[in-house]
C-alpha cells in the first residue's frame, strides 16, 4: 500500500480519513487560498439540457462540473496554443 500525503505540504496522512487529501485545515485553507489566487472566477448560462449533460458527463469521471470544466477548457486551450506554435 503507498503511503498518502498531504496535498499542500507532504506530511505523512496518518491515521486520517482514506479520502483526506490534507492533514490539517491550517492546510485545506491555505490550499484553498492558493488557489483561489491563481483563478479567475467565470460565470455563463446554459441552457438547462446542456447542463444536464455536462454534470453527467463530470459526474461519470467522479468529477464536479467545475472542475471537469476547467480540465476541459485547459486541454482545448493548450491544443490551440499547440497548433498556434507549430
Amino acid at each position: 500500500m503507498s503511503e498518502r500525503s498531504c496535498a499542500n505540504c507532504h506530511t505523512p496522512l496518518i491515521n486520517k480519513r482514506s479520502h483526506a487529501k490534507y492533514c490539517s485545515d491550517r492546510c485545506r485553507v491555505k490550499q484553498w487560498r492558493a488557489y483561489r489566487e491563481d483563478s479567475v472566477h467565470v460565470s455563463f448560462r446554459l441552457p438547462v439540457a446542456h447542463h444536464i449533460d455536462l454534470f453527467l458527463a463530470a459526474y461519470s469521471v467522479k468529477q464536479t462540473v467545475d472542475t471537469y470544466l476547467n480540465k476541459l477548457v485547459s486541454n482545448h486551450l493548450d491544443k490551440k496554443h499547440l497548433a498556434c506554435n507549430q
